[in-house]
This record gives structure tokens, C-alpha cells and sequence, in this order.
């Protein structure tokens, strides 16, 4: 088991951010976390990524229980990549920001300068190596922000909402990335509001009012539409027409096809 959070509770002072949480998450298996602003899904990422400190219950990943003691061997394990990803990035150039984690890490210079030149070629950012990132178009920033949450082999990769500003084409290539990810053996959580997102993960959480709502595997929770109804979540109009008409009594199949005889 990669990940597991065993009652987890967090707490701003006397106000109840999450609680209770507890689910696993194993090798090459991707999990999203759903649920409406304010649901607790950036909290439950911070605590996950030693962000934050629960208020009470357990984490542990790979079997390392979460405590001052671990938590550097722990932050190596793990990749926490923001929304923007212009707060990705630290460096002045393209190679650079790829290197940061390497060097930061003390790898040997003839291992970083090869792990390098092969993630530029990877992402296709050769020939953009020396440019600084914050002048890169919206897609290579975007790139450069997958490509170079890895670089350390991290066993979990965490994305905070970090494909909500991507075009269709971004937001693509991002799920194609975290799909060899897992096929790579990586564990992947990821927030996102979109459908067409959801249809990459193995599971679906979703959080409302810091209570896991439910937790199932994605066809049955993308089928389930009035679990999304209730959790807030922006589904498809057809779904959601679908939905509400037949929790009235009407069947949506029948009115279609009436419809569409006038």
C-alpha cells in the first residue's frame, strides 16, 4: 500500500475544516478528489503533503508513519504541484528549473545533467532550455510544470487543481502524462471539477463540507447522477436534465424521442 489516511481531522482554530477522512491509495493507481470550493480538497492535499499537521487521525506512506521525524524522508517521496504554474517555478531558465530538485538533492553532477537532457527531450523543451520560464507560451509552461514534478522519481505525484487553466490540447497532454505515470507505478491524486477529467482516474472522492461523501470507482460514481447532483458538482446538461426529470417521475428517453418527432 502506497498511501493510507486513517480518520483523518483537520481544524483552523475552532473551525472544522475536514473530518474523518480515511482511504488508500496503492501503486499505479490514480485518485480524484471532487467537491465544491470550500469541500476541504486543498487542506486534505496539505495534509497529505506534510503541508499541514492533522488535527487527529494517521497518515502513512509506504508504511512510514507521518511525524517530525519522517517528514523529510517523506517530502522526498512525494511531488506537490500548485494550480498556477507559474508558482512552480523557481529558476531562471528552462534547464534549470528542470535540474532544481536534482541538485537540490545533491545528486552527482554527471546524474542531473543526464536525468536533464533527457526529461528536455522528453517534454519537448530542447531547444527552449536556456529561456526563462515565465516567458514560455501557456502550453510549455505547462509542460515544463509535468515534466519537472518528477525528476526525483517520487512514488506520489499530487496536482492541486493544476489543470484548470490548461486549453483542451494542455489539459490532454497533462492526462496523458499522469496515465504513464501510473504506468510507470506511480499513486497520482488530483483535483479537478471537469468530467471529461474524471474519466482518467481508477477512483473518484468526493468531498462535501469536509465529509467524504463518497468514494467509489470512477464508472460507478460518473454514473451515479444523483450522487453528483448532490455533491454540487458541474455535471454534463443531459446528465443533469436526466437527472432531475426522473427524480420527478419522467422519463427523459420517452420526451427525447418525442422531441425530436415534432
Amino acid at each position: 500500500m502506497l498511501l493510507e489516511l486513517d480518520s483523518i481531522s483537520f481544524s483552523y482554530g475552532e473551525k472544522r475544516v475536514l473530518s474523518n477522512i480515511s482511504f488508500t491509495l496503492d501503486h499505479s493507481q490514480i485518485l480524484l478528489i471532487a467537491g465544491e470550493n470550500g469541500s476541504g480538497k486543498s487542506t486534505l492535499l496539505k495534509l497529505i503533503s506534510t503541508l499541514l499537521v492533522p488535527s487527529s487521525g494517521k497518515v502513512r506512506l509506504s508504511g512510514i508513519p507521518y511525524n517530525a521525524d519522517n517528514y523529510k524522508e517523506i517530502r522526498k517521496r512525494i511531488s506537490y504541484i500548485f494550480q498556477k504554474s507559474d508558482d512552480n517555478f523557481c529558476t531562471a531558465t528552462v534547464r534549470d528549473e528542470i535540474a532544481f530538485k536534482m541538485v537540490n538533492a545533491s545528486l552527482c553532477e554527471k546524474r542531473v545533467q543526464e536525468k536533464t537532457e533527457q526529461i528536455l527531450r522528453m517534454s519537448a523543451l530542447y531547444d527552449k532550455r536556456y529561456e526563462n520560464p515565465l516567458y514560455l507560451s501557456s502550453g510549455e509552461k505547462e509542460r515544463l510544470m509535468l515534466y519537472s514534478s518528477c525528476t526525483m522519481d517520487e512514488d506520489l505525484l499530487i496536482f492541486d487543481e493544476s489543470f484548470s487553466n490548461m486549453d483542451e490540447r494542455g489539459r490532454k497532454e497533462a492526462i496523458s502524462f499522469i496515465t504513464e505515470m501510473k504506468k510507470m507505478g506511480k499513486g497520482i491524486i488530483y483535483v479537478s471539477h471537469s468530467i471529461g477529467e474524471m474519466d482518467a482516474s481508477d477512483r473518484i472522492l468526493i468531498l462535501k463540507d469536509g465529509n467524504l461523501l463518497s468514494l467509489d470507482e470512477s464508472s460507478n460514481v460518473l454514473s451515479n447522477h444523483e450522487a453528483l447532483y448532490k455533491s454540487g458538482l458541474d455535471i454534463r446538461v443531459r446528465d443533469r436534465s436526466e437527472y432531475l426529470m426522473s427524480r420527478e417521475g419522467f422519463d427523459f428517453y420517452e420526451i427525447k424521442k418525442i422531441l425530436e418527432g415534432i
